[in-house]
């Protein structure tokens, strides 16, 4: 979420984002049966060197509150285990105005990106924030048919 410090950023979309990297390794980690400790701060210690970054100071909730009044579409599948619906509800409960969601019923996390979510709520979404002429869906139906 750097665009929250970025003043050409002029609307977001963000699918399936998580709350923190705390709580995305600590979730990964568990799943594959490793344990928090000591992988968890392992990990911390060999992204602050890479980054200089504490991931415990990397939450989406706390930078979503800086991005307002750019607006967000916050885009989750209600049947995601990969990043569970409940770190898109949180971080659009922190997010200020000009906020959206989109909970696509029954999908899983690889399923939000189709063409049909493009057309029907993405291409909306920044038509209505970026104005017309945004007809980047032509160009996104060609991709999707190529990579076919």
């Amino acid at each position: 979420m750097h665009c929250s410090e970025d003043s050409r950023v002029k609307a977001v979309v963000a699918d399936s984002p998580f709350m923190g990297m705390w709580e995305i390794t600590g979730k990964l980690l568990a799943e594959n049966f490793l344990p928090q400790w000591p992988f968890q701060d392992l990990i911390n210690y060999s992204f602050q060197n890479t980054f200089q970054v504490d991931m415990k100071n990397v939450s989406a909730a706390k930078m979503v509150k800086n991005l307002s009044p750019v607006p967000i579409l916050l885009i989750t599948g209600t049947a995601d285990t990969t990043v569970p619906t409940w770190h898109v509800e949180r971080i659009f409960e922190a997010a200020g105005e000009n906020k959206e969601i989109y909970r696509n019923p029954g999908k899983e996390h690889e399923d939000n990106g189709s063409a049909v979510i493009f057309d029907n709520v993405i291409h909306p979404f920044l038509e209505k924030h970026l104005g017309p002429p945004f007809d980047l869906a032509a160009e996104f139906r060609m991709r999707q048919m190529e990579n076919q």
